[in-house]
């Protein structure tokens, strides 16, 4: 095989599984050579039931693997068991009496192993930040970085489809906030071009574990971790020890990474090597984070993190964000986020409420992009311009912040105005090209029907949608829509001083005023038909205004039929087919003008 071109030997090492490699490197030098590149795989699991973290730095610092790993995919995922054994048990209902049986014991069992693994290994938020940042300065092709709370950590099948159930996985939000703070910090430190001077992060350290009391500091001895190994207990013992007197965070900003055999090399070794990321992820980030001060401080300066993104996908638990100024606050620390990652082609927003799953998220876009003026944090040079609220006699595209590449956007689980969220979409109509409205929110396994949609608050997916017709998003391909929809207005009846608007909403005839930023006037190639609702029955009078009639609704169902890469939706991501679901093609064509007639229609 030694005779093959190095490029053909190179090919069959990719169609190889990992120990097939093993093996043909053990035939000859050539592929032993060629097969290195092979050995691991390109995206990396760091489970929390082994020391993954040791193992990511030992091959960070190996001259020739450090460069195999172009991802990395923190699990975090903590299960709930009681709540889990019931999913698996409604699972596995198909199976004999017996045979269930010994499916389930099996399982749990190996769980039970696996939580004691756990408890063995030190936590990331115990860690030495400036570790973690002198790996990932290593990992010379590290692109991706993924956090997921979702996700089964053991390699239990019954488990896998329990976890399809969002009740299964439970949070700590007070130990997820401080690992993600870890991380942050170990990032920021990094994706700098230099390394990072004073304590930039301590104070916000410290004020975080100081405000939330006992219920989030660290362990206070290192009897959890009894039952590790003496090299583990000894680094966590050294850990905790030193946040007693300075944190993880402040340390990795303030002392010199190090220097020992088994890390990476210093940063100030290697001053050109610096960690690039195009792609963040956290599948269930507490929005809670981004109403205290001191972590909303330690994320706002993680400016070197966000500012080389191309792709950015969040999925915010909104459980603990429940009064108004709270909110307020939230969306602000988010939206000044967002607006660091000015370069973002792909952008994810999903709002859970892991309490009320059927509830929907109040989201102001302009709040969101800072353009109340009431956003925190030093000010950004690139968005300087945006805080004061386009005119309403100008075009929203020429107005305010916007990402200067979007082609991708989704937005999930989210209560809004059609005004706000017509003119974010105008505002990036010159790069949009495919738009996810709703997902499958907190539904759980295929059984159930998806969860998380859109609401209008004012307006009408009528009006919505036929205001983006008519080449206003020019490079448009696709849209798909899924999960609950539903808006409601009242209705004015023809009376005197009412003209006659065949049966319009008067929050249409509201947003005519809407309808001036960027989408004045009538669509030039809009039918006769098109100019006006689907024809309705005249609406009955209310019984003590005659010139207001009952409240009309718009409700729509959809059902998945892509899934978020746009492949065909497995049966469990489409969820199940009933009567009142229905698919958002016709929708799709309507908006992208291959249709004229509106495919929705109003109900009341």
């Amino acid at each position: 095989m030694d005779s093959l071109p190095v490029e053909l030997l190179q090919l069959i090492l990719g169609y190889c599984d990992s120990e097939s490699i093993r093996n043909l490197r053990l035939l000859t030098p050539t592929l032993a050579d060629i097969g290195y590149d092979y050995l691991l795989p390109p995206d990396f699991f760091a489970l929390p039931w082994r020391d993954d973290v040791a193992r990511l730095r030992a091959i960070a610092t190996h001259e020739r693997l450090r460069f195999s790993i172009k991802s990395v995919t923190f699990n975090f995922t903590e299960v709930d068991i009681e709540n889990a054994r019931q999913a698996t048990y409604y699972e596995t209902m198909h199976y004999r009496p017996d045979h269930q049986t010994n499916v389930l014991t099996k399982a749990w069992r190996q769980c039970a192993e696996f939580e004691q693994r756990r408890l063995a290994i030190t936590p990331l938020h115990a860690l030495d930040p400036a570790d973690l940042a002198a790996t990932f300065r290593s990992l010379a092709n590290l692109h991706t970085l993924a956090v997921t709370f979702r996700h089964t950590p053991y390699d239990i099948d019954e488990l896998r489809m329990a976890m399809l159930n969002p009740a299964s996985a439970k949070m700590n939000y007070g130990a997820a906030i401080k690992r993600l703070n870890v991380l942050m910090a170990a990032l920021q430190q990094a994706c700098a071009s230099r390394p990072s001077s004073g304590s930039s992060f301590g104070h916000s350290a410290r004020s975080s574990r100081s405000s939330r009391g006992d219920l989030f500091s660290f362990p206070s001895s290192a009897s959890a971790y009894a039952s590790a190994p003496t090299s583990a207990v000894a680094s966590a013992a050294a850990s905790i020890a030193s946040t007693r007197t300075s944190s993880p965070v402040s340390s990795a900003v303030s002392s010199p990474a190090p220097s020992s055999p088994a890390s990476p090399p210093a940063a100030a070794d290697e001053p050109a090597s610096r960690c690039r990321l195009d792609s963040f992820s956290i599948d269930r980030l507490p929005f809670e984070l981004f109403r205290h001060q001191a972590d909303r401080r330690l994320w706002f300066q993680c400016r070197d993190v966000f500012a080389g993104l191309t792709r950015l996908e969040l999925a915010l638990d909104t459980s603990n964000v429940g009064f108004p100024l709270a909110k307020v606050k939230a969306v602000n620390g988010l939206g000044y986020v967002l607006r660091m990652a000015p370069n973002l082609t792909h952008l994810s927003l999903a709002f859970h409420n892991h309490s009320i799953v059927r509830e929907l998220f109040m989201l102001s876009l302009r709040e969101l992009l800072g353009e109340t003026g009431s956003l925190e944090g030093p000010p950004l040079v690139s968005n300087s311009h945006g805080f004061a609220a386009p005119s309403s006699s100008a075009s929203a595209s020429d107005s305010g912040f916007r990402f200067r590449a979007l082609t991708d956007l989704k937005l999930e689980g989210v209560v809004c105005d059609e005004s706000d969220l017509r003119g974010f979409l105008l505002r990036h109509a010159a790069t949009l090209e495919r738009l996810r409205l709703g997902g499958r929110g907190m539904a759980g396994g295929g059984f159930d029907l998806p969860m998380g949609g859109v609401r209008l608050s004012n307006g009408t997916f009528w009006s919505l949608f036929r205001s983006l017709r008519g080449g206003r998003l020019p490079h448009l391909q696709r849209m798909h829509l899924e999960g609950a929809f539903f808006c409601e207005t009242g209705t004015l009846v023809d009376g005197p001083g009412v003209a006659s608007h065949n049966h319009v909403d008067a929050g249409d005839a509201g947003n005519a005023t809407g309808d001036a930023v960027g989408n004045a006037g009538s669509d030039a190639g809009d039918t006769a038909a098109d100019a006006v609702p689907p024809p309705l029955p005249p609406p009955p009078a209310h019984p003590t205004h005659p010139n207001l009639a009952r409240t009309r609704y718009e409700h729509y169902l959809f059902r998945a039929i892509t899934d978020d890469a746009w492949e065909p939706a497995t049966p469990e991501r489409a969820g199940p087919v009933t009567a009142r679901s229905m698919t958002s093609e016709s929708f799709e064509a309507y908006v992208l003008g291959r249709q004229n007639e509106y495919p929705g229609r109003f109900q009341g």
